[in-house]
């Protein structure tokens, strides 16, 4: 159950870094070299999530159905 917890509030997470993204793309103003640094270390925490995500959630589903 603690587990299931654990991923719902994961994909919670990645969900409002999304819905960040999607807004700072929107409304942001990416012509500055500040604004561009903010979006690509952005860009790189979502990405972090998504990897981490698919290593503790996905992978392990697909390694069981291999044996």
């Amino acid at each position: 159950m603690k587990k299931q917890n654990v991923k719902i509030a994961q994909l919670a997470m990645i969900s409002f870094y999304l819905l960040g993204l999607v807004a700072f793309l929107i409304i942001g103003d990416l012509s500055t070299t500040m604004n561009k640094v903010f979006f690509g270390l952005f860009l790189v925490l979502v990405l972090r999530e998504l990897f981490r995500y698919y290593v503790l959630y996905l992978r392990p589903k697909q390694n069981n159905g291999d044996q």
